[in-house]
């Protein structure tokens, strides 16, 4: 068995997608088979898989594939349909695969594309459009290109702005991303229901702190959590970062429980958006 993707779904199953075996495979968490399903479509070639509810998986397979990147799979009885997805005409001959992200929000599952930062969300039968961020519209022009984005530039070139999105995650009021710009990393909080983002660029830390900041990991209701591992700085960072943005507060907490984290870090910070 290779394991390409898995997932867990709402009920505790673990989903296991063999690509090369032509399967998905379900366990309970005591590593107990349960059953699996044959794909029988021997041309999909399925990249990742991610949970919509207990009886529906999304399917993501190869960008190439320019009719759908996008399946529905029918846990009950096995059966999956294709949802059709336009890609923009610049990427369709692409050789190179879109960059993109998958993230478990409430009920649905959202899906970002790195050319216009669409996300949409995935039902069973459907895929909605749920926002888009357009950052000519904020004034954030590209002022040069270095490393990995000259990668990028080189099929999804835009009049002045292009990013490597390396992370998207949504609570109840932002949506958070990462992204570069001309060689700098920076940290973008969007205001749903303003509509206005809010930029910070991790650069205009302190030094000290530079090697301390790390994007949030989680988000969940309205705040986002990331973790921090060295103590000694942790107050003087907090109050950096409260005094610099004055929209999201920093709730330090130590870490006393291990539960639905994936790392061993002592400590946890809550960034709570107002």
């Amino acid at each position: 068995m290779s394991i390409t993707d898995f997932t867990i779904l709402n009920n505790n199953t673990i989903v296991i997608m063999d690509n090369m075996g032509g399967k998905i495979i379900f366990y309970n968490l005591h590593g107990d088979f349960l059953r699996e399903i044959n794909i029988e479509d021997p041309h999909m070639d399925i990249t990742c898989i991610s949970v919509i509810d207990n009886d529906y998986l999304t399917l993501f397979t190869d960008y190439r594939d320019t009719i759908s990147c996008v399946s529905i799979l029918d846990i009950t009885n096995g059966k999956i349909k294709r949802i059709p997805f336009n890609l923009p005409p610049y990427a369709q001959n692409s050789q190179l695969s879109l960059n993109r992200t998958f993230s478990k929000y409430k009920d649905s599952v959202l899906f970002k594309t790195v050319f216009d930062y669409n996300v949409f969300q995935i039902t069973p039968d459907s895929i909605i459009p749920r926002y888009q961020f357009d950052f000519k519209r904020y004034n954030i022009p590209l002022t040069s290109f270095d490393g990995e984005i000259e990668t990028y530039i080189a099929y999804a070139r835009r009049n002045d702005y292009i990013s490597n999105l390396d992370d998207l995650l949504e609570n109840n009021k932002y949506i958070y991303c990462n992204f570069f710009k001309g060689g700098n990393a920076y940290d973008l909080y969007y205001n749903k229901q303003q509509q206005q983002p809010y930029i910070f660029n991790t650069t205009t830390l302190p030094d000290e702190f530079k090697s301390l900041y790390s994007v949030p990991k989680y988000a969940k209701d309205n705040y986002f959590i990331f973790t921090l591992a060295d103590e000694d700085c942790l107050h003087t960072l907090l109050k950096f970062h409260q005094a610099s943005m004055n929209h999201i507060k920093l709730i330090y907490t130590p870490l006393t429980s291990q539960k639905n984290l994936e790392n061993n870090n002592p400590h946890l910070v809550f960034i709570y958006t107002q």
